[in-house]
This record gives structure tokens, sequence and C-alpha cells, in this order.
């Protein structure tokens, strides 16, 4: 289980940050058409809030029709958010 959790740790970490790099780009991108058209940049901020809502709401509504179906993520979850023992091994 701690070696599952350990590459679960280095996948996310490694997503994060082509996240992050992606973020930055987007930043980048939606600076220069602010200035050039801000009514597009805005219209594209609000569907993204509407579809991240949309998303978090099927969510919710899915774990409360099956927790059981999220009680690995719980368990996962759990696991990941505890500090890692340096001296552990696998």
């Amino acid at each position: 289980m701690d070696l599952q959790i350990s590459n679960k740790k280095s996948e996310i970490d490694k997503n994060e940050d082509m996240l992050k790099a992606l973020q930055d780009h987007k930043d980048f991108l939606f600076g220069i058409f602010q200035s050039v058209n801000p009514k597009w940049v805005q219209e594209q901020e609000e569907i993204r809030r509407r579809k991240k809502s949309h998303i978090k709401e099927e969510w919710t509504a899915e774990a409360k029709r099956n927790p059981e179906r999220f009680l690995d993520d719980d368990q996962f979850l759990s696991e990941f958010s505890k500090p890692q023992d340096a001296g552990a091994t696998s």
C-alpha cells in the first residue's frame, strides 16, 4: 500500500507541474485577449465556472447515491493525507 501511495504521489506531483505550466500559459493568453476582447474572456470564464459547478454537483449526487463506490477514494485520500515516515520502507 505504501508503494502505491508513493507512486500516486509521484504521479500527482508530475501532473501538478504540468497543470501549473498550462495554467501559466492560459493566464498569459487570457492576458493578451483581455486587452483585445474582454467580453470573450468573461464569457470563457463564465463557461468554465458553470462547467466546474456542474461537475461538482454531479460528483456530489453520485457520491450520495452510491457511497460504497467512493470508499476506496476515501481510504486513499485518508492515507495520502498522512505524513510519510522518512524512515519507512515499502
